[in-house]
């Protein structure tokens, strides 16, 4: 057990000495907007905002969150209408792409 904590001590130390690690991780948009909406009706804007940004692959509702994409970028809109808020999230390679998409699905819903 101790050597394997000591190995993936090394591999991570490596990873972030050769610089690779800062580049590695995606980008993240995200953004809030309050609301009056029901949860059902916050949902059901949440489903269209999704489809009608063509960002519907991997569709999928789960909960309070509404999941989708395309290419490479993942999309999440949660809505929490008990909390008057709803909550965007895009994550992807590139900022500049997660921002076109956040702002679609944002100006969508």
């Amino acid at each position: 057990m101790i050597k394997r904590i000591a190995a993936l001590a090394a591999a991570l130390a490596a990873i972030i000495a050769s610089g690779s690690f800062a580049t590695a991780g995606p980008s993240l948009s995200t953004n809030w907007t309050s609301t009056t909406l029901s949860q059902a009706e916050c949902m059901r804007r949440a489903e269209s905002a999704v489809r009608d940004a063509k960002l519907a692959k991997g569709f999928e509702i789960v909960g309070q969150s509404v999941f989708g994409g395309a290419e490479s970028y993942t999309l999440v809109l949660r809505c929490i209408a008990d909390k008057g808020l709803v909550y965007f999230a895009v994550v992807g390679p590139k900022l500049e792409d997660a921002r076109v998409h956040m702002r679609a699905i944002y100006e969508n819903f």
